[in-house]
């Protein structure tokens, strides 16, 4: 313990005062004095108990903190900070700001101080650069070259970077023979050839896709790609035959459909929106590239549309019935934000996915009466009969003229019926109710207020009620 926390004497108060101080410093000393940290954990030993108190995370490499975790170590006492420095894995996560190196020389320093002390692990690395500056002579650029000689250790990196960071960096020569992950956050103009040799990648991120990108697709589990029109879907879908999970942000060019069909045998979680970077002309975008896939091991389905309510807009639905009928599909979760479609429609597509344990619906905002869906949620034991989670995600009520749209009918005796009839009822209990607002309204505080809500959730029913928050995105 740090001498600074220790009590100093109260002399100048009473005496039975201080013969109470004298008494409980001599009983620490007694009880603690054998444990002290030093003479009883090895270095090792305190090291692994470090490394269990950093929360690390690829998505998320530590951006360093004097007052977190592993800086704060070295702050505690001398002991503590001989340990830390001396524990690579402690220091095998770094998050570079590269606008903060420009301002400040001493980031540099702290940067190559934390890389050198990581000695030979694995690293997961992120680098960011918002302003988009050039990279200058100097400590920054040597910082970078250093970054890129250890390329062969990187484990995870995200890379989202201005045109003068990524013409210094790339193309990065060699090979990436530990790297699992990939983030790529750049403009498509800026992209240099970039064809990465890692014979371990598995999951690759990338916000703008442009065809100088080229991976080992075959290998990826995990892929996230945006602002990729139908066509290039299709082609990486293909070669990217081992994928488990895909979630895909396409263009809205009108394109033609090809006459072909993907097929993926082991895809699971798949999900499609529509990328807000290019032309929004295709009003059905995502849902013609259903067509084109086969997934026999699909569980999850999410399909984000943008919301055309202002011109009136709805699409047809034969796409999205004719793929849930391809043999062997049983969705488990299903998520459909701003479809297209009037209730009656969307009661259908519903209708076609007996097997759909959790659905996350958005309903565009045209559909101003959810009534219909409540009321056939309850006393139907052939709709939707396994389902366990239901999220509801209403939009805010206005157009681009910020006109008021008439506001939404649900009427709280229809919702607060097809819970308690969900509940106790049905074969499988409805276990999760989530209705998320844009703000609060009346109805929603109807539906808290009323006994048999309440009665719910005392019984054990998750409920919610409120406000949209980061959880009621889709994609």
């Amino acid at each position: 313990m740090s001498a600074s926390f220790a009590l100093g004497r109260l002399s100048n108060r009473q005496p039975e005062f201080r013969t109470q101080q004298i008494l409980v410093l001599d009983h620490s000393r007694v009880r603690f004095g054998p444990i002290r940290p030093r003479a009883t954990l090895p270095p090792e030993i305190l090291g692994e108990i470090f490394i269990c108190c950093v929360e690390k995370n690829a998505f998320y490499p530590i951006d360093p903190n004097p007052e977190e975790p592993p800086l704060l170590f070295t702050r505690v006492c001398r002991w503590w900070k001989e340990v830390a420095l001396s524990t690579p894995a402690l220091w095998n996560s770094l998050s570079l700001d590269f606008d903060l190196m420009l301002k400040n020389e001493a980031s540099v320093v702290m940067y190559q101080n934390w890389l050198s002390r990581a000695q030979s692990t694995l690293l997961s690395l992120s680098l960011v650069d918002i302003d988009e500056r050039e990279v200058p002579p100097g400590p920054v650029a040597s910082l970078l070259r250093t970054m890129v000689g250890m390329s062969h250790r990187w484990q995870s990196i995200n890379l989202d970077l201005g045109q003068d960071v990524v013409k210094f960096l790339f193309p990065i020569k060699g090979t990436f023979p530990v790297l699992e992950r990939l983030a790529l956050s750049v403009h498509r103009s800026d992209i240099p050839t970039f064809i990465c040799d890692a014979p371990k990648l598995r999951k690759l991120y990338v916000n703008t896709y442009a065809p100088q990108i080229q991976v080992p697709w075959c290998q990826l589990t995990s892929l996230r790609v945006g602002d990729i029109d139908l066509l290039w879907c299709l082609h990486i879908l293909r070669d990217s035959s081992n994928l488990l999970k895909a979630t895909v942000e396409m263009r809205c060019d009108p394109v033609a459909l090809p006459n072909v069909i993907v097929e993926h045998s082991y895809l699971q979680n798949l999900a499609f929106g529509v990328s807000l970077l290019g032309p929004l002309e295709d009003k059905n975008t995502p849902m013609p590239i259903l067509g084109c896939l086969k997934t026999p091991a699909l569980k999850s389905l999410t399909l984000e549309f943008l919301d055309r309510s202002e011109d009136n807009h709805t699409g047809p639905i034969a796409p999205f019935l004719s793929f849930l009928s391809r043999p062997s599909i049983r969705l488990h979760t299903l998520g459909l934000s701003c479809m297209p479609v009037l209730m009656d429609d969307l009661l259908q597509c519903l209708q076609a996915v007996p097997s759909l344990v959790q659905l996350r619906l958005r309903p565009i905002l045209n559909v101003v009466n959810l009534d219909p869906l409540f009321s056939r949620l309850t006393g139907q034991s052939d709709f939707l009969p396994q389902l366990e989670l239901f999220h509801l995600v209403l939009s805010l009520r206005h157009t681009r003229e910020e006109r008021e749209l008439p506001p939404i009918t649900m009427t709280p005796s229809v919702v607060v019926q097809m819970l308690c009839w969900r509940w106790a009822s049905s074969k499988v209990p409805l276990r999760s109710f989530r209705l998320a607002q844009p703000y609060k309204v009346p109805v929603g505080q109807a539906i808290k207020l009323d006994p048999e809500f309440q009665r719910l959730a005392a019984e054990g029913m998750m409920l919610y009620i409120g406000e949209r928050d980061r959880s009621d995105i889709f994609l």
